[in-house]
């Protein structure tokens, strides 16, 4: 709601907008409570217990993706990003 507010506040956006965005978040947290939740609740229960183990390769592979994923955003803020904020001709083509 204070989100809503300080958009309101700020002119970022009309009231109409505020109110259908906070409607629209009233009507995506009850569908998610209501419809969503029992069988996403028994779906995590079930992969958090490692109860079906079919799952434990598809988990495996998808936690190695995601170690890669982090490992390679690292790599690239730590390679590509200095040399872009360090190079001269890059500032001086932004001016024009």
């Amino acid at each position: 709601m204070s989100i809503a507010y300080s958009r309101l506040f700020l002119g970022v956006h009309s009231l109409n907008q505020c109110l259908f965005g906070l409607l629209l978040g009233v009507w995506v947290a009850f569908t998610m409570e209501f419809c969503v939740r029992a069988n996403l609740d028994a779906s995590v229960k079930e992969l958090v217990e490692c109860t079906d183990r079919r799952l434990l390769p598809y988990i495996l592979v998808n936690t190695v993706a995601f170690a890669g994923f982090i490992v390679a955003f690292v790599a690239e803020y730590k390679v590509v990003d200095p040399k872009i904020v360090n190079d001269p001709e890059w500032s001086t083509n932004m001016v024009r």
